[in-house]
C-alpha cells in the first residue's frame, strides 16, 4: 500500500500561512510582556495565541486525514454510513484503518472475517449481542480484516468533561502510541466520533459531518476537531 508522505502545496500553503500567524501572535504576546502591560491586555493575548494554535491543529488533522487516510480506505464512504447507524442506535464501535505498520499480531487476536467493507456488516459486529461487539475490528486493504480483536491498552488515564473515558478509547490511543494506524472511536455512553492517530485522541463533534470534517481542506473549512489527549 502506498501513502502519501506529504500532503499537496495548496495544504502546505495554508499551513504555514497559520504556522505565520502563530509566531506573529507569539511576539505580540511577547511584547506585552517586556512592557509590562495590563492583566487584561496579556489575557487577551494568550487568548489570541491559543485560539490560533487550535486552529493550526484542526488544520494539520484535517490534511493528515485527507492525505493518510483515504488512499488507504477507499470504501470509506461506507464506514462512514456505518457510524451513523451507529450513532443513531447508542452502539460503541472500535474501528482500526491499517497503514504502513503490520497490524498482524492484532489481526491475529480476533476472528478472521475478509469481507468487503460494508454498513450492514459493520453494524452487525457492533450490536450488543453481537460476541464480537467489545472487540476492535481491523481494516485492512479495503476490506474488514477481523474483527473482535484486542488492542493494548494505553497507561495514560483519560477524562473528558471530568468523566473517566472507557476501555475503547484507551484501546485506540494505545495501538496507536505503537503503531501509526488510525483508528475511529464510538462511544456507547456519548456517541460521540473520536480519532486516535499519533499518539493523539481528537474529538469531531458533528458525526453527520465526519466526510465533510475529512474533505474539509478542500472547501478551507478545517474540522472542530478538539485535540482530547
Amino acid at each position: 500500500m502506498k501513502i502519501p508522505q506529504s500532503v499537496s502545496t495548496e495544504a502546505k500553503e495554508k499551513i504555514i500561512a497559520h504556522l505565520s500567524r502563530i509566531v506573529e501572535a507569539a511576539k505580540a504576546t511577547e511584547k506585552l510582556l517586556d512592557k509590562k502591560a495590563s492583566c487584561e491586555e496579556i489575557f487577551r493575548s494568550f487568548t489570541n495565541l491559543k485560539e490560533t494554535t487550535d486552529e493550526v491543529e484542526s488544520l494539520l488533522l484535517t490534511y493528515q486525514l485527507e492525505n493518510c487516510l483515504l488512499p488507504s480506505l477507499g470504501h470509506f464512504e461506507g464506514v462512514v454510513e456505518a457510524l451513523n447507524r451507529l450513532v443513531k442506535r447508542k452502539y460503541g464501535a472500535l474501528l482500526v484503518i491499517e497503514r504502513i505498520s503490520d497490524l498482524s499480531p492484532y489481526i491475529r487476536t480476533g476472528t478472521p472475517i475478509d469481507a468487503l467493507i460494508t454498513a450492514p456488516l459493520i453494524e452487525s459486529i457492533f450490536y450488543p449481542g453481537n460476541p464480537l461487539h467489545d472487540g476492535a475490528v481491523i481494516i485492512r486493504e479495503n476490506r474488514l480484516a477481523a474483527a473482535g480483536c484486542v488492542l493494548p491498552l494505553s497507561q495514560k488515564t483519560l477524562f473528558e468533561h471530568g468523566q473517566p473515558m472507557g476501555m475503547r478509547h484507551r484501546s485506540a490511543l494505545g495501538l496507536t502510541e505503537l503503531t501509526d494506524a488510525l483508528i475511529i472511536v464510538v462511544s456507547e455512553e456519548t456517541q460521540r466520533i473520536s480519532l486516535a492517530l499519533g499518539s493523539h485522541l481528537y474529538r469531531l463533534k458533528k458525526t453527520a459531518n465526519l466526510w465533510a470534517n475529512i474533505h474539509g481542506a478542500t472547501q478551507g473549512k478545517p474540522p472542530a476537531s478538539p485535540l482530547l489527549v
